[in-house]
């Protein structure tokens, strides 16, 4: 038997008398309840957790048609006087009511998720000078994946900061900024151990330029017909 969704939210809230006010560490993974408070230790950070109902299922238990949101924790964030908030979350929820989160910096974002962590900052930026704020180019970077379209001159650099250690990071940085700032020369950076990646950048900037003068810097190969695709681009 299938249930409207106001009875599933009864069943389902916690009462106020079970919320808990918790003090937490920097990346400190902690279990919610929604009614709970859950602050940074030392800091005016807080996040308060409550309930998003989602919208109405069309055939409840059977097919909630396209575009339906199920119920959600709900997340409302104080972060003091502070223009710029120096924290995000990384959110887990397990049920419409529970889940785990952790509080976040830059600093903590370099070790935990990067990608992800780093792009919840981004969320709360609404033009790329949001990412220059950061000091880590890993940050930048990740940051940026909001702002494809951007092309500052002093990024031009970025890819050859990032560290090495993280595979094919700054290969594919090089692909990204070839095509971000429309230059070929970015695909010369890839070392002759990464052949198919310089040869895969050269076929995306002769599609891009329109220039089909680039398919005679691709490496003939067995492994990949980028060669006969570029020769193949129309003029």
């Amino acid at each position: 038997m299938a249930f409207p969704l106001f009875f599933f939210l009864l069943i389902t809230s916690i009462p106020s008398s079970f919320a808990k006010n918790q003090i937490v560490e920097l990346s400190q993974n902690v279990v919610f309840n929604s009614g709970d408070t859950i602050t940074l230790k030392d800091s005016v950070f807080s996040v308060k957790i409550g309930s998003n109902p989602g919208t109405n299922c069309a055939v409840p238990g059977f097919n909630c048609g396209s575009g339906y949101m199920p119920p959600t924790p709900s997340y409302n964030i104080n972060c003091g006087q502070q223009k710029d908030c120096p924290y995000v979350l990384m959110t887990d929820h397990k049920t419409a009511t529970t889940g785990t989160l952790s509080i976040e910096d830059e600093k903590s974002c370099e070790n935990k998720d990067p990608p992800n962590c780093f792009y919840q900052f981004a969320r709360n930026f609404s033009t790329d000078e949001g990412c220059m704020k950061f000091k880590s180019p890993s940050g930048r970077y990740y940051c940026l994946k909001k702002f494809e379209s951007s092309a500052r001159s002093e990024n031009r650099s970025l890819c050859d900061q990032l560290p090495e250690s993280v595979y094919a990071l700054r290969w594919n940085c090089y692909y990204e900024h070839a095509i971000r700032y429309r230059d070929a020369s970015f695909c010369d950076k890839y070392p002759k151990s990464e052949n198919s990646g310089r040869d895969r950048c050269l076929l995306k900037m002769a599609e891009i330029l329109h220039d089909q003068s680039l398919c005679k810097k691709i490496s003939e190969s067995k492994e990949h017909s980028y060669i006969e695709q570029c020769r193949n681009l129309k003029k």
